[in-house]
């Protein structure tokens, strides 16, 4: 992981996204009825730094809370993120007891649901919980599917799921409110950067090789090569200028992951500097 990459050095241009948040925390708190906040946006933007204000914030306000992230490796086991946030921090939402009860149920998602719902619902009897699962885009399948169930099964409970990722979150969860975040682009005060922390901390650092890599990680190698091919064109070009056959779906997933942008006639880097360390 590129170091320090989600830092910024305060919180303003977020106070918008954070209220919402907030709103989202308290109703929950209030009504004991769950919900979800998905919060997306590009790498580097400031994802890590935003779930970190929020969970201190419920923190704060008595929530019972829990935090993990998924892998690009691919983690350890299926269930990783998951399993791991319900154990994390000095006081687990989980217990040891109640966590090891899980083990039989590791490799049976389906189980696994059932199970969890019981120990979750009780556990939200006594305190709001706050579950937070960051870089779904890495995220193993029985992951996906776990926590596309689980807000549903305890949508009549006091526990939000806060999930991040790169990449806009498609069927999130079912029959459970949803409330979408978009971290976009923030006022700094290094212009080159095009409001991206993760490269206006770069630049400071003289390591905007390493920060362009943790952009790219994502991504196949497919996106990667046709980023780089790009790149040589200049900082907007056609989809023609491609050559033959570009590949459509390395162009969306670039669009999607907020490398490039599209105007309806050309596209365009958002990030010269992105631009100019591929060329290197």
């Amino acid at each position: 992981m590129f170091p320090g990459h989600d830092g910024m050095p305060d919180f303003s241009g977020r106070g918008e996204d954070l209220d919402t948040a907030l709103e989202v925390l308290h109703g929950t708190r209030a009504t004991g009825i769950g919900a979800v906040v998905a919060v997306t946006g590009e790498a580097g933007i400031g994802k890590t730094t935003f779930i970190t204000e929020l969970r201190e914030r419920a923190v704060g306000d008595g929530f019972a809370t829990g935090r993990a992230a998924a892998l690009e490796s691919g983690g350890i086991a299926p269930l990783a993120p998951l399993l791991t946030a319900l154990r994390s921090g000095p006081a687990p939402v989980l217990s040891q007891a109640d966590f090891g009860a899980l083990a039989t149920y590791a490799s049976r998602p389906i189980w696994l649901v059932d199970r969890l719902t019981g120990q979750l619902r009780a556990r939200a009897t006594a305190t709001p919980i706050l579950i937070c699962v960051e870089d779904l885009q890495w995220a193993d399948a029985a992951t996906r599917y776990v926590l596309r169930v689980l807000p549903a099964q305890l949508v009549s409970s006091a526990i939000v799921w806060l999930f991040s990722s790169r990449l806009p979150l498609d069927a999130i969860a079912d029959d459970v409110a949803v409330h979408e975040i978009l971290l976009g682009p923030l006022p700094l005060s290094v212009p080159e950067a095009g409001g991206n922390p993760l490269l206006a901390v770069a630049l400071t650092r003289g390591q905007v090789a390493e920060a362009v890599r943790h952009m790219l990680s994502s991504l196949p190698s497919t996106a990667k090569e046709l980023l780089t091919a790009a790149a040589a064109l200049g900082p907007s070009f056609t989809v023609e200028s491609l050559g033959a056959l570009p590949d459509h779906d390395a162009l969306a997933r670039l669009a999607r992951e907020g490398l490039l942008a599209d105007d309806g006639r050309r596209l365009h880097f958002r990030h010269e500097l992105l631009r100019q360390a591929l060329l290197i």
